[in-house]
């Protein structure tokens, strides 16, 4: 550390520019060491978030599929639909349960 001087016989404290430089390059390496790590932990989050998502829908399916007579939700891609009588004139995309 470098002493300045503010007045005729009044020293100050200052840093010089290769100290501040060296900081700047350690605190510089010890960021480049850390975000990998940080990296692979946003990955494992991902992981772990997708991972719940399945679960969450094999839940609800599960519960559809107890309430509905062990029956699955219908897929209307798959031409899973039950036309409605012609009096309403609208169809149900979903079976009717059976009581």
């Amino acid at each position: 550390m470098h002493l300045s001087t503010k007045r005729v016989g009044q020293k100050i404290p200052a840093f010089t520019l290769v100290e501040l430089l060296v900081v700047i390059a350690i605190l510089g390496i010890l960021a480049a060491l850390i975000l990998p790590a940080l990296s692979r932990g946003r990955q494992k989050a991902q992981g772990v978030y997708c991972l719940n998502n399945g679960k969450q829908l094999m839940v609800a399916l599960t519960l559809y599929t107890s309430d509905y007579h062990d029956l699955f939700p219908p897929n209307p891609d798959d031409a899973n639909t039950i036309a409605a009588a012609p009096s309403t004139g609208t169809r149900r995309p979903w079976p009717i349960p059976r009581t």
